[in-house]
């Protein structure tokens, strides 16, 4: 029983192996066909598709590596000429600011040369005036315009200022424009007189050897000072009467030409009373109820009244 039971198994195991099994696609090479089965354990196989994958995956990255290398290299180009102008321009920025700062520091110590050499060529500057020089000096053809804008010359007529009050105007204008130069005043201290007073200049300027103002100015006061006291002054204010036709103005000045001659100089409330009490009758009465306490106030206050009646005349 047995021994039958293994020849059939035999047999079986025999015909398995005559048993030829044909492909699908008809292909009867069995290297191919070994082929396809080694791919298909391959493709089969996780490990192996894993790295498979890995590998394309590093061919794809080499290929975008390669491309992206072209581009960065043209932005890496780019990049450091970016940085070299940056650093051009903060270089550039630097050497501005050090100049600036250069001119700034260059322009205060320039200007403070400027201003010692300014101030230098100030004090040698003809035209500034100093203790020590005058801009005369060096240009003494000027002289004659300076004193001519002063307006003032003394004749030594009745009508002319008192010869005290000449010499008052003509010390201060000296002080003021010609920086108290008394001596280069005398220079030309002909230019101030008129009439008789200039004949008397040249007959003094002829009897001294070293003429100079304070010589002048004593024998001005010798030969024309008033020789009256105040008391007989102040009685010629109180005779000088405002004529018919003379404007209040003119007969001012005629009464302070005469007050100038004082030595104690009157009050101008004093003078005021004194010039309101010599007006003529008619701008009198005007004033009959107006208070005048002062020179200025009389002067408003007179000057209404004219200005009034020549408005009316027409």
């Amino acid at each position: 029983m047995q021994n039958r039971m293994m020849t059939r198994s035999r047999s079986r195991n025999a015909d398995n192996q005559n048993i030829i099994i044909v492909p699908q696609n008809g292909n009867l090479n069995p290297q191919q066909d070994n082929r396809q089965t080694i791919d298909s354990d391959v493709t089969e196989d996780p490990d192996q598709q894993s790295l498979a994958n890995q590998m394309r995956a590093f061919q794809k990255s080499m290929l975008e590596n390669q491309r992206t290398f072209q581009v960065t290299r043209t932005d890496t180009i780019t990049e450091k000429m970016t940085q070299m102008f940056s650093q051009l321009n903060r270089s550039t920025f630097v050497d501005n600011n050090t100049q600036h700062e250069f001119r700034n520091n260059s322009g205060q110590v320039g200007f403070q040369n400027n201003q010692g050499q300014n101030s230098q060529r100030v004090r040698n500057s003809p035209d500034v005036r100093s203790d020590r020089s005058d801009l005369s000096l060096d240009r003494p053809d000027r002289i004659p315009n300076v004193i001519f804008n002063w307006r003032i010359k003394f004749s030594g007529s009745a009508d002319d200022i008192a010869v005290e009050d000449f010499v008052y105007r003509v010390n201060c204008l000296t002080t003021q424009s010609l920086n108290g130069n008394f001596d280069l005043l005398s220079q030309f201290a002909n230019l101030l007189f008129a009439g008789p007073a200039l004949s008397f200049y040249w007959r003094v300027h002829r009897s001294v050897d070293d003429m100079n103002w304070l010589v002048l100015c004593r024998r001005l006061k010798e030969r024309y000072s008033d020789q009256r006291s105040d008391r007989e002054i102040k009685s010629a204010t109180r005779r000088r009467k405002q004529g018919s036709y003379e404007s209040f103005d003119d007969f001012l000045d005629a009464m302070l030409i005469i007050a100038n001659s004082l030595r104690e100089p009157m009050h101008d409330s004093e003078l005021a009373s004194e010039v309101r009490h010599n007006l003529k009758p008619d701008l009198k009465l005007e004033l009959l109820h107006v208070d005048t306490p002062s020179l200025e106030a009389l002067r408003k206050a007179c000057d209404r009244h004219e200005e009034f009646y020549r408005g009316t005349k027409f």
